[in-house]
């Protein structure tokens, strides 16, 4: 098999054509979707890079549909999908039904799992995958927590403890310097007017 160069690339790697051609806005684009996966804890620059190429791949064929938005808006929409599609066949759950949060719960689950220092080759692979690992990702959606719920308190005045009895205590002395001084002031102003 002949090595590739830029002469017998295929045809669809060639022929790619970048919405508005403007390639300031795709580079950007790919530059935060690949310091997203990095955030992620993806390491791997090759696996990075593959990822990125096709969340890059997916925003430019959404982005036919989509005029007047920005690339890497569209970008991180599809790198967000793209997990959301792994999250749901992880936990066999259909497409059309996907939790809003598992985005959310499905990065918590990654981090509490463990998948980028064990199992990184597995990242959005499509499967199938090993047990232990399926293990692991659903019983960190598990340990995600319940639905979060917004919660309303009243504000409650704060409580010092022992160090507000020693501001107390400590003021008696300030009274009594501050008066040693104006009797002080007064002294030298009666002294000053029985001299001059």
């Amino acid at each position: 098999m002949e090595p590739l160069t830029m002469n017998n690339l295929p045809s669809h790697l060639i022929t790619l054509h970048l919405p508005g051609n403007n390639l300031e806005e795709w580079n950007a684009a790919y530059s935060r979707v690949e310091a997203y996966l990095n955030a992620l804890g993806i390491r791997n620059k090759l696996l990075r890079n593959q990822i990125t190429l096709i969340a890059i791949l997916r925003a430019i064929q959404q982005s036919q549909h989509q005029e007047g938005v920005s690339p890497t808006i569209i970008a991180a929409r599809e790198m967000n999908a793209m997990l959301n599609e792994w999250f749901s066949k992880i936990l066999n759950q259909p497409t059309t039904e996907v939790d809003p949060m598992l985005s959310v719960k499905g990065r918590l689950a990654m981090a509490l799992a463990d998948i980028p220092g064990r199992w990184q080759h597995l990242f959005l692979n499509p499967g199938p995958w090993p047990e232990e690992f399926v293990i692991a990702v659903r019983e960190g959606l598990i340990k995600a927590g319940p639905e979060f719920q917004i919660s309303h308190t009243a504000p409650q005045p704060l409580d010092l403890g022992p160090i507000s009895k020693l501001t107390e205590i400590a003021r008696l002395p300030y009274a009594k310097l501050v008066l040693g001084w104006i009797a002080f002031a007064i002294l030298l102003y009666v002294i000053f007017r029985l001299t001059h």
